[in-house]
């Protein structure tokens, strides 16, 4: 069924992710997502161990946040596995839906594509595509807009990218092609360059690695990216090492309602720290 951490990195992108979606449930009635690191609809083995993340699914029947009444509602039926960012996001959004998913493991890609055919059983799913291979060949084709999915041009169009560590090192390109590289960024501009309307786009990353420190990181994406437009309106961190970016263009709301992220999601981790000592 597809491996996952288990970690502080998933609670990050997930946790951000769904507050991302609450918010934009308000503004937006349709939504156009893409996802450059699809993984499996749930995800049954797990390879870590973090204390934090088993108090956070140990309770979640008391859970507050709406990742947390997501994750308890999505895994009712298969517990002891772990949805993927597309589960989240046909869960918690109220509105019309489109996705292209990318997946490079065959395996992976196929349960995908049973998945998105269940899920177009519902007239939610207005569109769903999977792409079995690298992320980067699917945007070099282009990116859907709205429209091309059959939703109206005010919707929203969401990316996401959580790669296993965005790294500043130019002359290691490719060297494991689940990084992200000064290199992706330009490709990830160009592609959402001729995508119309509101564009969030959520990059996540979970290793310094070496000498790739957050603050480095961060001035390398947002000069990148900030040539297309897209701007940072918030970060979630979980210390040192794991962050999520969040960028936007055509988005009125973001920086008001976007900017606190960081702030709540650092208060939400503490309390979970804080009670997974205790018990």
């Amino acid at each position: 069924m597809g491996k996952y951490k288990g970690n502080k990195g998933n609670l990050m992108q997930h946790w951000t992710l769904c507050e991302v979606l609450l918010i934009a449930n308000c503004h937006h009635s349709s939504l156009n997502y893409i996802d450059a690191h699809a993984m499996a609809p749930f995800a049954a083995t797990r390879k870590g161990n973090d204390p934090v993340f088993d108090h956070v699914r140990d309770n979640l029947a008391n859970g507050q946040s709406v990742y947390e009444q997501a994750w308890k509602e999505l895994t009712s039926d298969c517990p002891g596995t772990y949805p993927n960012s597309a589960n989240f996001v046909q869960h918690l959004w109220r509105g019309d839906l489109s996705m292209l998913l990318c997946e490079k493991d065959a395996g992976i890609a196929a349960r995908l594509k049973a998945w998105v055919d269940d899920l177009r059983q519902s007239e939610k799913l207005r569109c769903g595509k999977v792409h079995h291979g690298d992320w980067r060949e699917r945007f070099c084709q282009g990116l859907p807009n709205p429209v091309d999915a059959g939703l109206p041009e005010d919707a929203l169009t969401l990316v996401s990218f959580h790669p296993y560590m965005i790294s500043d090192r130019t002359h290691r390109y490719m060297e494991d092609p689940g990084n992200l590289y000064p290199q992706d960024m330009g490709a990830i501009g160009q592609a959402l360059e001729d995508v119309k309307g509101a564009v969030v786009v959520q990059m996540s990353t979970y290793s310094i690695n070496g000498p790739n420190p957050q603050p480095d990181i961060t001035s390398l994406v947002d000069k990148s990216l900030r040539v297309y437009g897209l701007e940072r309106v918030a970060k979630t961190r979980t210390g040192g090492d794991m962050m999520s970016l969040i960028y936007a263009r055509n988005v009125d709301w973001a920086c008001g309602e976007l900017k606190s992220l960081g702030d709540r999601f650092t208060d939400w981790l503490d309390a979970q720290r804080k009670a997974a000592k205790r018990t």
